[in-house]
């Protein structure tokens, strides 16, 4: 949580009142809707209204190892923050083709 707060000062969030694993910033645009980052157990899934969404899935590097599963979730939640960033940052295009939508 922190990080977010310090990566996206502009932007206002809060977590889903139903599912406290789930982050949710209000929509920019009706057309494109709220964005969504859950805890999905071994990855962690970034929702983009609609259109969207992208799993972050590193659990496959640290295998049996579970030492090894701090470096990898921080290493996915750095993914994570990147992609948001550039979300943000309009640097992902989104488009629809009437029965899904994508990136």
């Amino acid at each position: 949580m922190t990080s977010l707060q310090e990566r996206f000062r502009e932007q206002s969030f809060h977590i889903d009142e139903s599912n406290p694993f789930t982050i949710v910033f209000p929509q920019k645009h009706p057309a494109v809707g709220e964005l969504r980052i859950s805890d999905g157990g071994s990855d962690v899934i970034v929702e983009i209204g609609t259109f969207t969404h992208e799993h972050f899935d590193k659990s496959g590097l640290w295998g049996a190892d579970q030492s090894k599963w701090e470096d990898v979730r921080k290493d996915m939640l750095w993914d994570v923050l990147l992609f948001v960033e550039e979300v943000f940052g309009d640097k992902v295009e989104f488009f629809s083709g009437g029965l899904g939508g994508g990136h």
